[in-house]
């Protein structure tokens, strides 16, 4: 996993809300920052291995830096309370969960879908967003190695969620349930008519699977 040993990770915290927590973490400026150099910055490392260690215990499919706090060990961090490093833990049903730093997304697909999102910052609330079927994201891993790859459905759901937390966007309607009219995707496409992604598909066979993936 890492070159920090478990008990000398943070010990993190998730508070919860009512109401938006937004507070955007510091982007890395990927033009002028060496990745593998910012992570050999102890604060910046020990945070991603210690929100890593956290995803790995909740019951979630991702988790951004700035929804947690530091509860322990404040003498390793230059600072105390949230999280701040450019990073998201993905955590794809039985799958290894793994480290997303400096995410930005590079291209995203010509479908959207309403979502109603859970959000571990917001138990027993659900999020509405808008989300692409699929996005394109460029990212580092936690060796420092540039990643380019396309997601899509969940993952490409839940990658957009993660990176609204960095962003500090967490300010959306929170009402539960959203009525079965804001449910589902916004084109209104037949199983057999050709994909509006304009792959030359049909629907059934591109997007409608991934839509179905999707937590609508």
């Amino acid at each position: 996993m890492s070159e920090v040993k478990t008990q000398e990770l943070l010990i993190l915290s998730i508070p919860t809300f009512d109401k938006s927590s937004g507070h955007p973490v510091t982007r890395v400026n990927r033009d002028k920052v060496d990745i593998k150099k910012w992570l050999k910055k102890d604060t910046n490392r020990l945070q991603i291995e210690s929100l890593l260690e956290k995803a790995r215990q909740e019951s979630c499919y991702g988790l951004a830096a700035n929804q947690c706090r530091s509860e322990g060990i404040p003498d390793q961090i230059a600072f105390s309370g949230w999280l701040d490093v450019d990073a998201f833990i993905l955590k794809m049903p039985n799958e290894t969960p793994i480290a997303i730093i400096a995410p930005e997304i590079t291209e995203v697909s010509s479908i959207m879908v309403r979502t109603q999102e859970g959000c571990l910052t917001y138990p027993g609330r659900y999020i509405k967003a808008t989300r692409q079927t699929r996005v394109g994201l460029s990212y580092y891993t936690l060796n420092g190695e540039p990643c380019v790859k396309i997601f899509e459905g969940l993952s490409a759901q839940i990658i957009q969620h993660e990176i609204d937390h960095l962003l500090g966007h967490d300010d959306e309607d929170f009402e539960f349930p959203i009525s079965a009219s804001e449910r589902g995707p916004f084109v209104k496409t037949g199983r057999n008519d050709p994909c509006p992604c304009t792959t030359g598909k049909k629907y059934k066979n591109c997007c409608l699977p991934l839509i179905k993936s999707m937590i609508v």
